[in-house]
């Protein structure tokens, strides 16, 4: 799976570690320049949830990018934009901050 930014700003793209995306995941976290690619999001049929897409610097939540070749093992390339976030499932707040934790810590 390949996310593109296609925005004109700097976004932050990584796991989500809770239902509203307010905590992320590092370690596969990454910052796009707008026209930047992101592969191998969403690699394997392991459920992992919706990668959410922040504002960078800031790290404010614009919403999420869900799955969308859940439970399968090596599916097509595909590619997702960033300006196809939707609210993440429990987002209560328009752009609410995001802390990114590295597991194990």
């Amino acid at each position: 799976m390949i996310v593109r930014n296609d925005s004109d700003q700097q976004q932050h793209l990584f796991y989500c570690d809770n239902d509203d995306c307010t905590h992320g995941i590092g370690g596969n976290d990454v910052v796009l320049k707008p026209g930047n690619d992101a592969d191998d999001y969403w690699n394997s049929p392991d459920p992992t949830g919706p990668i959410g897409v922040a504002i960078y610097p800031g790290d404010l939540l614009l919403g999420c990018l869900a799955n969308p070749s859940q439970g399968q093992d090596n599916p097509p390339t595909k590619t997702l934009l960033t300006s196809q976030v939707v609210a993440c499932p429990s987002q209560r707040s328009a752009r609410p901050k995001v802390t990114i934790h590295n597991p194990g810590t």
